[in-house]
């Protein structure tokens, strides 16, 4: 599972979900937007105009949401636990 969080400096919700993320062990690559012209195109691609967009690849599968969502993220966090036992 690949998760990525796209953020920018200076936002607020970006950094609660970033601290929610390392908190809950949710391994994840962020990318600025501001810095990274193809991260933020592939967000808008996705319908989204404003960060954090949270990104997360299973597979085949996939699913992303935006803003700071606490209960995504510990949804997120069950389902890895899950993965790690089922190894």
């Amino acid at each position: 599972m690949k998760v990525t969080l796209y953020s920018k400096p200076g936002c607020g919700p970006c950094s609660a979900t970033k601290h929610a993320l390392e908190s809950r062990g949710v391994p994840f690559e962020t990318v600025n937007v501001m810095a990274d012209d193809a991260a933020l195109e592939a967000i808008k691609g996705l319908g989204y105009l404003t960060v954090p967009v949270v990104l997360v690849q299973d597979g085949d599968a996939s699913e992303h949401w935006g803003g700071f969502q606490l209960d995504r993220i510990a949804d997120l966090a069950g389902q890895l636990r899950m993965q790690e036992v089922e190894e």
